[in-house]
């Protein structure tokens, strides 16, 4: 075994005191040290470091996580460590199958291997302070129970309910995150919700199976900008929102709901306890079909380049971050959603979580919830954010950013020479 394994840690320690749990026990059963190196959490100078490191097949971080999109690409060209004889796939059943999607990829010899440990989401749902809806005449959603069986019951009567809940300039319906990562997220789950999807088939994005350039492709759009060019029900600046608008407008009853990661979840519950407050996961396109909810699995990866004996500790990391006890310590300690589902039936959870309605709600979400997963995705999200906002501003019509998106993953992967099929 290694003396020690060097993790790639984005951004302070001072804000993830359950990694650093985690670690200091994983030390005191094996004996390996963990070094937890801090670096800059912006996400593309977080992946510039990271692909510097591969091309110059360095090996100064061992365990590193990263997005779904950028580790395709880096399994692909053989700079992550394949995890198969580290994990057992009869225990795909207990995870979020999300969790999968964000650890299997097609290696330098053509196969699916597992490239890393799954361990922790950005779960999605929509946040609302229960007063706001009590006054405009409206169902609390979370009334029939948790999970949720009532009002929303499809996008449409959720666009309803937004322009009742609006207010300009002191409340608007609704708030998104359209910001730079958020914009094709969004995007690609009304896509999902709509039947379309990215590519076909959906695994093996190509230049030649490009998908998502359709009526679903369009409409999944037009859910997006017609909040804003035509309902006028969504903050105006969504596609620049400020610092810690998902909270700060549900807080402030800025708006009428707030589709976001679950992180408020825990601060609502600090300020205003368990009862003013719900969530539920955004309802589906047609009634009665099972809604696909966005969501951003973090999964742990292991450097191909780094020395066998590193390698191997940082794969018995990878193992344990993916424990039931690790799993814990993240929902208790940050209030993080685990990907390991019993874990939300664990007797201590039960006790200890005040909020444990709402936290099924986002179980739920979780066991539903998807991301965009395709290479090249830091570049392609950037040229997304910069078509679909003048489409949000109604600068362009959704069937002319679609195009325009289309031609530009087209002509990306055909000079990248990447096909899918």
């Amino acid at each position: 075994l290694p003396e020690y394994i060097i993790v790639m840690n984005p951004g302070s320690l001072k804000y993830d005191p359950a990694t650093v749990e985690w670690a200091a026990e994983f030390e005191k059963r094996t004996g390996i040290k963990v070094k937890l190196i801090e670096v800059g959490q912006a996400q593309r100078n977080y992946e510039i470091k990271v692909l510097e490191m591969f091309t110059a097949h360095a090996a100064t971080y061992d365990f590193l996580h990263t997005s779904a999109g950028e580790e395709t690409e880096y399994a692909r060209l053989g700079y992550l460590y394949p995890k198969d004889d580290w994990w057992d796939p009869k225990k795909w059943s207990e995870y979020a199958p999300s969790a999968r999607l964000g650890c299997e990829f097609y290696g330098p010899d053509g196969e699916k291997h597992v490239y890393s440990s799954p361990w922790q989401s950005n779960t999605y749902a929509t946040f609302y302070m229960k007063d706001v809806w009590e006054k405009s005449g409206l169902e609390d959603p979370m009334s029939t129970g948790a999970p949720y069986k009532g009002s929303p019951r499809t996008w449409d009567e959720l666009v309803e309910i937004a322009r009742k809940l609006n207010d300009p300039p002191s409340r608007y319906g609704i708030g998104l995150g359209l910001y730079e990562t958020g914009m094709i997220q969004h995007w690609y789950i009304n896509l999902l919700n709509q039947g379309g999807d990215m590519f076909d088939p959906p695994d093996k994005p190509g230049y030649d199976t490009i998908a998502f350039d359709s009526k679903e492709g369009i409409d999944a759009l037009k859910m997006i900008t017609e909040l804003n060019t035509k309902y006028k029900c969504i903050w105006p600046d969504s596609i620049n929102p400020p610092e810690m608008w998902h909270y700060t407008r549900v807080k402030e009853k800025k708006a009428g709901m707030v589709y976001c990661y679950h992180a408020p979840a825990r601060w609502l519950y600090e300020d205003f306890g368990a009862e003013a407050w719900g969530c539920f996961e955004m309802p589906p396109v047609d009634e009665g079909k099972i809604p696909i909810q966005l969501g951003i699995p973090s999964c742990w990866c292991t450097n191909n380049f780094s020395p066998e004996p590193r390698k191997i500790g940082a794969n018995m990391l990878g193992t344990f971050a993916a424990s039931p006890w690790a799993q814990r310590v993240e929902l208790l300690v940050e209030g993080n959603m685990p990907v390991w589902l019993p874990i939300y039936d664990d007797p201590i959870v039960k006790k200890v979580i005040k909020w444990y309605d709402q936290l099924k709600v986002l179980r739920d979400s979780l066991s539903h919830q998807r991301e965009p997963i395709m290479p090249y995705y830091i570049d392609i999200q950037h040229r997304c954010y910069e078509i679909f906002s003048a489409a949000f501003l109604g600068q362009k019509t959704p069937e002319e950013a679609i195009k325009e998106f289309r031609d530009y993953v087209y002509n990306l992967y055909k000079e990248k020479g990447l096909r899918g099929e």
